[in-house]
């Protein structure tokens, strides 16, 4: 066995954590099951790009939804604020 030494912040290892044992895993099987994914792939087992901006489109539809009874409709998770209009 290797062992590979990881800087992660704090909280996110906590929150990951608090997940990998809803899963019934601990961090190193979750690693392992990763890297053993980008072996039979040949590529990251996720998307690697930057986050586009919402377009006018999707701006359109988020208030669309907001003003017909989804007044609690909350902004989505990330760095995407949904302008107000």
């Amino acid at each position: 066995m290797s062992q590979i030494n990881v800087n992660v912040d704090g909280n996110i290892k906590k929150e990951a954590t608090a997940i990998l044992d809803k899963l019934g895993m601990n961090m190193t099987q979750a690693v392992n099951m990763m890297l053993r994914q980008v072996i039979y792939t040949q590529r990251l087992p996720f998307d690697v790009c930057l986050p586009s901006d919402p377009n006018k489109e999707t701006i359109e539809s988020f208030h669309e939804m907001k003003g017909s009874g989804g007044e609690n409709l909350k902004q989505p998770p990330g760095k995407y604020l949904i302008p107000n209009g």
